[in-house]
């Protein structure tokens, strides 16, 4: 083996190790933000900063590593790690876990769309997304109407949501590798 081909490949070792470690990081960050939780009355959904951990992640590691990152996170808490907010695993998410499958779903989409549409636009893409699977789901699991699922599954998040991409988006203007 030549010496060109043993540094081509020790630069390829080095690539895939920096990808795990940002699929490892999205994870993490998703883990950590879900820590903070404020019940909101009137809702069985709580507030979290787990869009802002997926906003910071999808935006600043792109679409695989955060995609890999959030499927991760969510093998975590079906493997019984209580991973989610509340310290819940899967089986114990309850009407969260719509939300969760939209922030599956959006951390691909969000680091696919900040190159063309930008990050405050990718985001928001990305939070309705989440906001079309949680509510669907909220209407399935809690028997409620279309309306009422957005009332109590929607309304009560907009605006921190919509801060939390702003938030997101001036943190990261100008550090992206």
């Amino acid at each position: 083996m030549s010496n060109a081909t043993i540094r081509i490949n020790r630069i390829e070792q080095d690539r895939i190790g920096d990808f795990l470690v940002r699929v490892a990081a999205m994870t993490l960050i998703m883990v950590l933000s879900s820590r903070a939780v404020i019940p909101i009355p009137g809702t069985p959904v709580p507030l979290t900063l787990q869009v802002f951990g997926l906003f910071v992640g999808a935006l600043f590691m792109g679409p695989a590593e955060s995609g890999l990152g959030m499927l991760l996170y969510v093998f975590l808490g079906a493997t019984g790690l209580g991973v989610f907010a509340h310290n819940a695993t899967l089986a114990q998410l309850g009407v969260g876990a719509g939300y969760v499958a939209g922030m599956v779903l959006a951390a691909p989409v969000i680091g696919i769309l900040r190159q063309r549409v930008g990050d405050v636009w990718a985001s928001i893409t990305g939070l309705f997304m989440i906001y079309v699977s949680g509510t669907a789901y909220l209407c399935t699991v809690a028997h409620v109407s279309l309306f009422h699922a957005i009332v109590i599954g929607v309304l009560p998040f907009v605006a921190p949501d919509l801060m939390k991409v702003g938030v997101a988006a001036w943190m990261l203007r100008g550090i992206r590798p």
